[in-house]
C-alpha cells in the first residue's frame, strides 16, 4: 500500500459493519493462504449470504478477486507515522483513495497518466505530507 503505508508505520483497523465499508476505503482481510492484508476496495456487490468485495493493493497489477464478507477484519481508520497522526477519514485522504480507485479501474493503458496524477498529488501541499 506504498506510498500511503510505510514500513514502520503503526495502523489503526476497527471492525465493521460490511454495509458501512465503501469503495476507497482500506480494510485488512485474509488472503487464501490465511495472511493478514491491507488492500483498498475498488468494487462491492451485495449477494445472498452478504457483501463481496473486490480489492487491490494501490501498486499491485492485479486485484485479489472477490472477497466475500467473512474474509473482512476491520477498515482503516488511521496511522501513526513516528509523531504525526493520520485520520483516514480527512477530505485530502478520501480524494487520494478515489484517485488510486480510479488508477486502478483504467487499468494499465492508463499506467503513464496515472504516473503524472501521482507525481503531481506528491508536489501538492495538501497530499506532500502523505505521500512524500
Amino acid at each position: 500500500m506504498q506510498p500511503l503505508i510505510r514500513d514502520g508505520d503503526v495502523v489503526l483497523v476497527e471492525p465493521c459493519d460490511p454495509g458501512s465499508i465503501r469503495l476507497a476505503d482500506v480494510v485488512l482481510f485474509t488472503n487464501n493462504l490465511g495472511m493478514a492484508v491491507l488492500h483498498r476496495v475498488i468494487g462491492k456487490h451485495q449477494e445472498k449470504g452478504g457483501y463481496h468485495f473486490i480489492l487491490q493493493g494501490d501498486q499491485a497489477p492485479h486485484t485479489d478477486g472477490v472477497i466475500p464478507q467473512t474474509e473482512i477484519l476491520g477498515k482503516l481508520v488511521g496511522l501513526e507515522r513516528h509523531d504525526m497522526q493520520i485520520n483516514m477519514s480527512q477530505p485530502s485522504l478520501q480524494i487520494l483513495g478515489w484517485g488510486a480507485v480510479l488508477r486502478s479501474k483504467l487499468g494499465k493503458n492508463w499506467a503513464k497518466p496515472a504516473l503524472w496524477m501521482t507525481k503531481a498529488a506528491r508536489r501538492t501541499g495538501v497530499f506532500r505530507k502523505y505521500l512524500n
